[in-house]
């Protein structure tokens, strides 16, 4: 398990994409270093909480129901969204994580 936390640490400091990890639940765990530096927000201010104060999605559904979508449909989801401050809209794309064939988490991308 500690190699999994040092290869996620890394690849969260590293990847060249705005990306966030949930569980579950819909909880932010894990937050990319440009997903910081693009955004403004903080993995600080992110992890732990859940994906339902990032808005809607197209100006209709909640992120956190398109979360939920993906993750538990096991496919790819997308749609535009504006975060708290900002201005323009980002594309949100959304992918579940399985391990065994249960759904443990989502990824997605800004």
């Amino acid at each position: 398990m500690e190699n999994n936390k040092a290869l996620f640490d890394t690849l969260m400091a590293t990847i060249g994409e705005p990306v966030f990890i949930t569980d579950a639940e819909g909880r932010i765990v894990r937050v990319s270093k440009l997903l910081e530096i693009s955004t403004g927000l903080s993995a600080f201010s992110l992890v732990g909480q859940t994906v339902e104060h990032l808005g809607e999605v197209d100006g209709q559904l909640s992120v956190a129901s398109l979360v939920r979508e993906a993750m538990w449909a096991g496919e790819m989801r997308t749609g535009m969204i504006v975060l708290p401050g900002h201005e323009h809209s980002w594309e949100l794309t959304i992918h579940s994580i399985l391990e065994n064939g249960k759904m443990i988490g989502g990824i997605s991308t800004l």
